[in-house]
């Protein structure tokens, strides 16, 4: 989580990190402290998306995820030592989290949040859309998917721009084809 929100609405991570955060106290302090201050940060944050139940929860949700990352980790960064394995599943993990906690930004009331979480696990019917949606999936963004891990495994930024001209062209045939299908 710590990766995530350095990365993701830089501006937004900033402004909380420098006008909240390190005001309140940052890391300074002991540990209870620390979870204190990235609860109220994110708090905060949440209401700065919108004066509504959801807002405060999704804010909740990521404080409550960032401190308890922070008590396993004992706040120290993560070098990519761990196994690709590791690696890819606390990405999906990630994904998965934030992608359940979007559910608040797009319900009107927590009763409605619920409903929502609450449908997710039901009827699993298998239909011609979900395997249209899966095929699209698995042919645009799988071999993306697959070029970020060669990125990330290469630790440079612009490895497209070093590789051969045959994989950088199926890299934007890739790209362009997701832009015509999803525009």
């Amino acid at each position: 989580p710590q990766e995530f929100w350095t990365r993701w609405h830089i501006s937004l991570s900033s402004w909380l990190r420098d006008y909240l955060y390190i005001p309140l106290g940052g890391n300074r302090g002991s540990t209870w402290f620390t979870a204190r201050n990235l609860m109220i940060t994110m708090l905060i944050g949440g209401l700065w998306h919108g004066a509504s139940w959801t807002f405060i929860a999704w804010g909740a949700v990521h404080g409550a995820w960032l401190v308890g990352h922070r008590l396993v980790t004992g706040g120290r960064k993560q070098e990519s030592a761990d196994p690709w394995w590791i690696s890819a599943a606390k990405m999906v993990g990630t994904f998965h989290l934030v992608c359940l906690t979007w559910l608040l930004f797009r319900a009107v009331s927590m009763e409605q949040a619920w409903q929502m979480l609450a449908r997710l696990g039901q009827d699993w019917t298998w239909t011609p859309l979900a395997s249209f949606s899966l095929g699209l999936l698995a042919l645009l963004a799988g071999p993306l998917l697959l070029f970020e891990a060669w990125v990330e495994k290469r630790g440079k930024l612009l490895a497209l721009t070093e590789t051969h001209w045959l994989p950088r062209a199926l890299v934007y045939l890739c790209i362009l084809l997701i832009i015509l299908y999803f525009a």
